[in-house]
């Protein structure tokens, strides 16, 4: 088990990212194999799915598509991906992971990581003075993200 749970529901990333492999036969300017490290989130897949079949994309999708991303791995993209888990709703950034889990909508709990330093997430670093305004921020982000 990560992080002493047994199961695989849960806001970390070990739960929370998924490989996302895309064929796309005949799709002109993506070379087969390209790798992207962009942040994609599930709400993505519809849009590049109704792009790559030619389908006009329904006006309520709020996802964007990926056949850009697929064209060009380099181009600009998303800046954060979220996800939720029971009470707790992350956000991932390139570099960080912050978490906040809630109970009739007070905060109980919350959790930072810095990918970059600690990839495996076994270091909370969400109480640290330094890293006060990114937890703001971050949190600044669900918020709107949730209409709060």
């Amino acid at each position: 088990g990560e992080h002493l749970m047994w199961n695989k529901h849960s806001c970390f990333e070990t739960s929370m990212h998924a490989p996302l492999l895309i064929a796309a036969p005949g799709l002109r300017g993506v070379k087969p194999g390209t790798r992207v490290s962009a942040l994609v989130e599930f709400i993505d897949i519809y849009p590049g799915l109704c792009e790559l079949a030619g389908l006009p994309q329904p006006k309520h999708l709020e996802g964007r598509s990926l056949v850009p991303l697929m064209k060009d791995p380099g181009a600009p993209w998303k800046k954060h991906a979220v996800g939720r888990f029971k009470q707790g709703d992350t956000v991932r950034t390139d570099r960080y992971r912050y978490s906040e889990y809630r109970k009739n909508d007070q905060l109980i709990g919350h959790m930072l990581y810095d990918h970059e330093k600690d990839p495996g997430e076994n270091r909370n670093i969400s109480g640290s003075p330094e890293n006060q305004s990114l937890v703001q921020g971050l949190g600044k982000v669900l918020d709107r993200i949730k209409g709060r």
